[in-house]
Order: C-alpha cells, then sequence, then structure tokens
C-alpha cells in the first residue's frame, strides 16, 4: 500500500478504521496519509494483522492518526509479524471514555523502530505514546522514536514495555509522559526472558516522567527475577520529584524509589548490570506540548551523550548515525541525548 490517502467516513456503529488489513505474507506500507472516523467502541488509524510470526511487515514514512470515540482510540496497531516501523508519524486520536495509544505492538515477532513520532492522544484515563507486548527470538531495536503520551487524565505512560524476549537496544529516544495526569511514566518496563544472559542497552535517552501529582516517575523497572541485565549509560531522567511518589527510577522489585542520580548511577537496583553517565537536567527541548522535540541551542544535553556504537555494533546499529529527521550525528563534539541532534541555525 503505497501513496495513498484514505479517510475513514462518518460515525460508526462500532468500531472505525482507517486501514485493517490481514497479511499473508510480507506488507509494505509506504508514505500513506491515513485517518479513521469517529467510532463507538473504538478508532484505529490502522490495524495490521500477520497471520504469521516470521511474517515481514514495514510502515516507512506513513501519518496514521486514530479518531474519536467513546472507547479505545488507537494510531497503528501492528499484531505478529517481523514489523520494521520508520519515519512514521502516529496519533492516537480522542476516547471520551477511555484510553487513546499512539503506537501499539502485540503478540510474536521482533518489532524494529526508527525515526517514528507516536503521541497518545487525549484521554479521560489513561494515553501511551506507545505500548509493545510481544514474545520474540530476537532482540530488538528501537532509536530515534519520540514517544509522547500527552495527557490522559488518570494516567500517562510515554512508551510501556512489556516483552518475552533477548533484551535489546533502546537509543536516542524520547520519552516524555504529559504534564496533567494523576500519574505519568516516562518507561515502564516489563521484561523475562528464558535466554542466557539477556540485555537490554538503554543510552542516550530522554526519559520524562511528566507532572503526575499522585506519580511522577522517569522509569519503572518491575522484570522479576527471570531477566538478568539492564545496561544505562547517559540517559536523562526527569520527574516531578514533589509529587506524591517521585522517583527516577522505581525499583518494584524492592519498592525502591530512587530520587537521586547517583543512587542510579551506583547501579544496586536489581537486574541493573552497569549505569554510569546519567543525569538529571531540564531536556531542554523547544515545545513538546505542541509537539516541538528538537533540542534548543542553550540545552545541557548536546554532546552529552556516549558514543553508541561503544557499546553496540550489532544489527540495525547504523541508525545511530542519523537523528529523526535524518540528520547526521554527532553533529558537534559528541552524540546528543535524544530522539533529536541539534543543528544550529544557518
Amino acid at each position: 500500500m503505497i501513496d495513498n490517502e484514505v479517510e475513514a467516513g462518518g460515525a460508526a456503529a462500532s468500531g472505525s478504521f482507517g486501514v485493517f488489513t490481514l497479511n499473508y505474507g510480507p506488507a509494505v506500507f509506504s508514505n500513506n496519509i491515513i485517518a479513521a472516523g469517529a467510532g463507538l467502541t473504538g478508532s484505529f488509524g490502522a490495524y495490521s494483522y500477520s497471520m504469521g510470526p516470521g511474517l515481514e511487515t514495514t510502515f516507512v514514512g506513513n501519518e496514521i492518526a486514530g479518531g474519536d470515540a467513546t472507547g479505545n482510540t488507537y494510531g497503528l496497531v501492528q499484531y505478529h509479524g517481523a514489523a520494521h516501523f520508520f519515519d512514521n508519524r502516529l496519533d492516537g486520536g480522542m476516547s471520551t471514555s477511555t484510553s487513546t495509544y499512539g503506537f501499539v505492538f502485540l503478540g510474536e515477532g521482533t518489532p524494529v523502530l526508527d525515526a517514528n513520532v507516536a503521541a497518545g492522544g487525549e484521554s479521560p484515563t489513561s494515553s501511551y505514546g506507545g505500548v509493545l507486548s510481544f514474545e520474540s527470538a530476537n532482540p530488538f531495536f528501537l532509536s530515534n522514536n519520540v514517544f509522547d503520551g500527552a495527557d490522559g487524565t488518570a494516567a500517562s505512560f510515554g512508551a510501556a514495555f512489556m516483552h518475552e524476549s533477548p533484551g535489546g537496544v533502546i537509543a536516542n529516544n524520547t520519552f516524555l509522559a504529559g504534564a496533567g495526569s494523576a500519574s505519568s511514566f516516562g518507561v515502564q518496563f516489563d521484561a523475562y526472558s528464558a535466554a542466557p544472559n539477556p540485555t537490554t542497552w538503554f543510552i542516550n535517552n530522554i526519559v520524562d516522567g511528566g507532572g503526575g501529582t499522585a506519580a511522577s516517575i522517569a522509569f519503572v523497572e518491575d522484570s522479576g527475577a527471570d531477566f538478568s541485565e539492564l545496561r544505562f549509560y547517559n540517559n536523562n531522567f526527569r520527574a516531578d520529584l514533589g509529587a506524591t511518589t517521585g522517583c527516577l527510577l522505581y525499583d518494584s522489585d524492592a519498592t525502591d524509589c530512587l530520587d537521586a542520580i547517583g543512587d542510579v548511577n551506583d547501579g544496586d537496583w536489581y537486574n541493573c548490570g552497569t549505569a554510569d553517565g546519567n543525569m538529571t537536567v531540564p531536556h531542554g527541548l523547544a515545545n513538546p506540548g505542541a509537539g516541538d522535540y528538537h533540542l534548543t541551542a542553550a540545552s545541557a544535553l548536546i554532546d552529552a551523550g556516549v558514543n553508541p556504537f561503544i557499546l553496540y555494533d550489532g544489527p540495525f546499529s547504523d541508525f545511530f548515525w542519523f537523528d529523526f529527521e535524518q540528520d547526521v550525528r554527532p553533529r558537534g563534539e559528541g552524540w546528543d541525548i535524544g530522539a533529536d541532534e541539534f543543528v544550529p541555525a544557518p
């Protein structure tokens, strides 16, 4: 499906879909503009179902938006498959009673995401920039993405990971929880694996726990005993430490709230393999509430990242050379932190 513009019709009595596909072979969606209409039970910008976990589905350069619904609303849902997502712009739409999701990946298969922007929509309950819930025999890879949880009234999540895999790479992403929620979480990470020595590399990311009044937590670690190692390098963690529960990192296994960056870097928390160079400074994004995720010239995150090739030089690592708008990295003396590599004005 290439170079189409699709807009679902008026209000549906049940669910509304911009595009719904059952994929019996490899599928490609490229440079489409897709919008769902209003639905009673739910609204989906695009719902793609691969009929086997080994089938490959690719989304590249699409603009996809959920519509308005009483039930849940979604920008893009991918079920099963070895799915690759590059340079898409995803909007979760608006729900009047339940939750909104910018991007959802479910089932069996391996996700690879680079240079996407996924934003949850307006919700009276929970809003998610992205949810990845999957089983995979291969490592996953996420780089240069923006996951914006927006402002769910009850809860806002930049991204939630719930997976069983050999680990993966999460590098130079921007995870933002909303400012107007009761509880807000930059990243919730639940991972389990039977693979030997699974490792997830978490490198050069912005992780903002938002402005939740009851809870504002940048990173929730809830992986259990089967998941052996997280390696954190040069990430910027932010949270409202004045919230009832305000944490840079919350270790669910030990019910331990870490509110000092030194405690994060000490690495004395469950499943931490290595933690070094992590910081907590204002991220200096231009205007994320209006969808502007660029670093400003005064941002302390410019040149503050680590060269990710020193840590990981495996499959898909060539994506490290570019940011979420395909600007070349690094531009200055080092990699910038987050999805954007700062480009000075001419």
